[in-house]
């Protein structure tokens, strides 16, 4: 790890990191402790370690903004976007950053410590030979005391030999083949389970699999493919032509470049530049030519501020300014013509669970090519609108309707957004339409919402709800989710594959960690590891 000790750079192990030193980051580094950052160059942080999302996320070293007091109370730690964490991997970019907190200070560490403090639940199997156990024992103690006593007062034998055939009684009740017949058929059923890519961490989850009631499972990987694209396009004049265009204008102003060294093209970059890259080469493979034809000459990356980022590029000897962004900051920046049609277009996307990206460019002359962004980012003329999303799995759907026949409920538990989970969870059939003469019956409950219910009115809300999307979910609430879920009864399988989801993964019933890729945190809190992130394969098994 590099940073500055008495005021020189030096090259020293994460351990002996403390408070108060001056890291020094780059792209590919793994952050070792929680900092706040004193400076930053287009930064971007992969926080799925915490998270469990994918896409990576801008930070920048401006303090919260004045005029807003108490904020940065409200705001959840791993979302202020001027700290950086530990056990996340810088994207893109560089900073330097002071620590405030190291080990099981940081909130790795809070979750890790949250993991390792919640007690594991005894299984179904382990409950059933306890009470097995419990009642044989009763009845052999019983016909040893009796036993006992009728050999003692009518048959005519001496107290030692009464006690030794009462001995003799009480252990001829013990199931000797007991532990031995239930340890063969769980291993045969381990073995079968490896056949299906998922291996067996704890046997008694074998059997606990077969009596689940309640799926808690993640979105991003487990439900949809973890791949974004490109779904929806808005255009003010509609054409294939204009399609076209804004993708490659999308595509001008993005950093993702194809690969054409493996046996497909495949795109490397940011996963949203790529989904766009990747459509526009579809629609028009000559995509590489534009862009070479319109070099860059300037840069204003993007940042949480401005939500926007900008290039100006060259094209037949003009210079153009092309930006993308959030579509309501960016629309604030265009024409006011036909942006009511556009806000009403983007909140239509927004609604169906896209990511949407607006695209506008106006052209330039030489003077303004060193202003600021202020100076260029205004009476923009807008492109259109670009709406991505991770699809889900084809074999989801199918896999959901098998649950709700054999009386299994399925609760989506996710980190992303409300409106993104509740359009996948409609397409996945996971939450009914609305009925003709009723309100809309989906209930989507973001994390803050659930930090101000009691645990009385969770259990009630659980027990009376069926179809269920829990978003925007921290460590502890999915973890406060699960315990309420088996208080009602429940016998409750999660699934995961980040930190974010170990506590809930060690308190469910059986906790399934998705794939090789999941953190150890999560592999070591679960009872089954699956090689691969199929929720499929989590129903075959509980079915």
């Amino acid at each position: 790890m590099r940073l500055w000790r008495d005021g020189l750079p030096v090259q020293l192990s994460a351990e002996l990191l403390v408070p108060g030193d001056r890291i020094l980051l780059e792209e590919g580094d793994q952050v070792p402790a929680d900092a706040r950052l004193i400076t930053a160059v287009e930064l971007s942080l992969d926080l799925a370690v915490l998270t469990g999302e994918s896409l990576s996320v801008a930070r920048h070293a401006d303090p919260i903004a004045a005029g807003e007091p108490g904020k940065a109370a409200v705001i959840p730690t791993r979302e202020r976007a001027n700290l950086v964490l530990a056990g996340t991997t810088v994207a893109s970019g560089r900073a330097e950053a002071i620590v405030y907190a190291t080990g099981a200070e940081t909130e790795f560490g809070h979750v890790a410590h949250l993991t390792s403090a919640t007690p594991r639940g005894v299984s179904t199997l382990e409950q059933q030979v306890g009470h097995i156990v419990r009642t044989i024992t009763a009845i052999a103690l019983a016909m040893g005391a009796f036993t006992f006593s009728l050999s003692l007062l009518f048959v005519g034998m001496g107290p030692m030999e009464s006690l030794v055939f009462a001995v003799g009684i009480i252990v001829a009740n013990v199931p000797e083949g007991l532990l031995p017949t239930v340890t063969l058929a769980l291993a045969i059923n381990v073995q079968r389970m490896a056949s299906q890519k998922a291996l067996v961490r704890r046997l008694s989850a074998v059997e606990t699999l077969g009596s689940v009631s309640v799926i808690c499972s993640d979105k991003t990987g487990t439900l949809t493919c973890n791949r974004m694209a490109v779904e929806a396009l808005w255009l003010p004049q509609a054409g294939p032509a204009n399609e076209t265009g804004l993708l490659g204008e999308a595509c001008l102003c993005s950093n993702a470049r194809l690969d054409r060294s493996g046996a497909a093209v495949r795109a490397l970059g940011d996963p949203t530049e790529t989904a766009m890259l990747l459509a526009a080469w579809a629609r028009d493979p000559s995509i590489e030519a534009l862009q070479r034809s319109q070099p860059r000459r300037r840069e204003l990356p993007f940042d949480s501020h401005r939500r926007r980022m900008s290039v100006i590029v060259e094209s037949d000897g003009a210079l153009r300014l092309i930006t993308k962004g959030a579509p309501l900051e960016l629309l604030a920046h265009c024409s006011p013509e036909g942006r009511a049609e556009a806000i009403a277009a983007n909140d239509d996307l927004a609604a169906r669970g896209y990511r949407v990206i607006a695209v506008a460019q106006r052209c330039l002359d030489d003077s303004l090519l060193a202003a600021p962004a202020d100076l260029l980012e205004r009476e923009l003329t807008l492109v259109g609108l670009i709406g991505l999303y991770d699809p889900p799995r084809p074999e989801v759907p199918e896999a959901i309707r098998q649950c709700h026949q054999a009386g299994i409920k399925v609760t989506m538990v996710t980190g992303d957004y409300g409106l993104t989970a509740q359009a996948i969870a409609r397409q996945i059939g996971l939450l009914d339409p609305a009925a003709p003469d009723q309100a809309d019956p989906v209930r989507v409950i973001q994390g803050d919402h659930l930090d101000r219910i009691s645990d009385v009115q969770l259990r009630q809300l659980l027990k009376y709800r069926t179809r269920l999307v829990f978003a925007r979910m921290a460590p502890e609430q999915k973890l406060r989710l699960v315990q309420a879920y088996r208080a009602l009864g429940e016998v409750v399988a999660v699934t995961g594959d980040g930190v974010n989801d170990a506590p809930a993964l060690r308190a469910a019933d059986v906790g399934v960690a998705m794939g090789l890729e999941g953190t150890d945190v999560a592999r070591e809190a679960a009872d089954v590891v699956l090689l691969d992130d199929n929720f499929a394969t989590i129903v075959t098994a509980v079915r």
